[in-house]
């Protein structure tokens, strides 16, 4: 099972991917995803779970306060590997973040 926070073309494809693999795709999305991106997850037999943004100021420590622990119980501690990628495209796509700090 492979569990992914997307809403975009890449949740689109990671689901194309592991319907092709026989995978079993999970995807938490925001609740604003556009209903044509839903149900084309869905077509790639992907089940997604509604999410609301996360407001300003929680950043990382919700993943430590909260993702963390929710993926070692609803697991039972049965966790292989965990891999987990964070990158903050919006400081290098929108140069108004920049400049506003």
């Amino acid at each position: 099972m492979l569990i992914e926070p997307a809403s975009g073309n890449m949740g689109i494809s990671m689901a194309f991917m592991t319907a092709m693999k026989g995978y079993k795709m999970v995807l938490t999305i925001p609740s604003y995803t556009s209903m044509e991106r839903r149900v084309t997850m869905r077509a790639f037999r992907a089940d997604l779970i509604l999410t609301d943004p996360i407001t300003k100021g929680m950043r990382g420590t919700v993943h430590f306060d909260t993702t963390d622990p929710e993926i070692w119980e609803e697991t039972l501690g049965n966790v292989d590997i965990f891999v987990m990628g964070i990158l903050v495209l919006d400081k290098i796509l929108n140069p108004k973040i920049l400049m506003s700090r």
